[in-house]
């Protein structure tokens, strides 16, 4: 009986979460305000970040901590082959990533999964978007 109950609450436990990812999947839309976090490794698997050789090309400054808690918009939402999101985004205080890259790409769901992109507090919402 303890483990039935056990396996019953696991299940339930699953069930909630999958709930809310679909929650936060269907509220991001063009123009949300997201906050880029934490890399899940060394380095962003999720969120395409251009290669340091072709930041120095286009006259960029590959600075990998600047990319930290940067607030940035949704400006496009493309629903790939394999039914991954992937979203476009732009500097919410319209400066260009690594000065030279206004817009960047990133996995939606995988991207949140691993807290590389965070939806900001309520109270950080307010924010509003110039030039979108």
């Amino acid at each position: 009986m303890n483990s039935l109950s056990i396996i019953i609450s696991f299940f339930a436990f699953l069930m909630g979460v999958e709930h809310q990812n679909e929650t936060q999947k269907q509220e991001i839309k063009e123009g949300t305000i997201l906050v880029i976090g934490h890399p899940s490794a060394n380095d962003y698997k999720h969120i395409q970040f251009p290669k340091k050789n072709i930041i120095i090309k286009r006259g960029g400054l590959p600075n990998w901590d600047s990319g930290d808690q940067i607030k940035v918009i949704v400006t496009n939402i493309r629903i790939r082959s394999n039914s991954s999101t992937e979203v476009f985004l732009k500097r919410a205080d319209s400066r260009k990533f690594f000065n030279s890259f206004p817009v960047i790409k990133a996995n939606l769901e995988s991207a949140i999964a691993s807290k590389e992109l965070i939806r900001p507090s309520h109270n950080d919402r307010k924010v509003t978007a110039v030039g979108l």
